[in-house]
């Protein structure tokens, strides 16, 4: 028996294992990564969403010359907030340079203005954090338009703004 032979290909299975090991834990771990910013970039749209849906008011209260109440620049700021620290968490998202103009960058003209960017920004990420939802949205929006359109219409899908808004 070749003793030779047979430490040789002990050690080179040894190795070839350990390497197939290495090689399939930095595999996992860059799909857990993966896993994780998409989650991440999910609760990052969804406050984005909720944010786009209450900055509403002061670009409409900036169209009719009022002022928005405390409560509801408490309420902006709060959301703002938590999808600001989301950010910061999460800063590998390809949406993360938008987000930050959105919100920190002064320069915008208008809150009407910033508000169309977070429409903008809000209907990219949902692409590709929930694309079969966006899908659907989008077969049933001619219809609704068409629904919102006829005198006296009401409201009565409960996810939507103008539910929520009584428009």
């Amino acid at each position: 028996m070749d003793i030779t032979g047979t430490l040789i290909g002990f050690f080179s299975g040894v190795l070839l294992a350990a390497l197939s090991t290495y090689f399939n834990a930095i595999a996992s771990k860059r799909a857990e990564n993966t896993k994780k910013l998409l989650r991440a970039e999910y609760e990052m749209y969804l406050d984005l969403s909720d944010l786009y849906n209450w900055y509403f008011w002061l670009a409409t209260n900036e169209l009719h010359r009022k002022e928005t109440d405390k409560d509801t620049i408490k309420t902006i700021y709060d959301i703002a907030a938590r999808l600001a620290t989301k950010l910061r968490e999460n800063e590998e998202s390809a949406f993360s340079a938008e987000l930050i103009n959105i919100l920190y960058n002064e320069s915008y003209p208008t809150y009407n203005a910033r508000w169309k960017h977070m429409s903008e920004l809000s209907e990219k990420m949902a692409k590709k954090v929930t694309p079969n939802h966006m899908k659907q949205l989008r077969e049933i929006s001619d219809t609704n338009i068409q629904l919102m359109a006829q005198e006296g219409f009401i409201p009565k899908a409960p996810a939507t703004s103008r539910f929520y808004l009584g428009l």
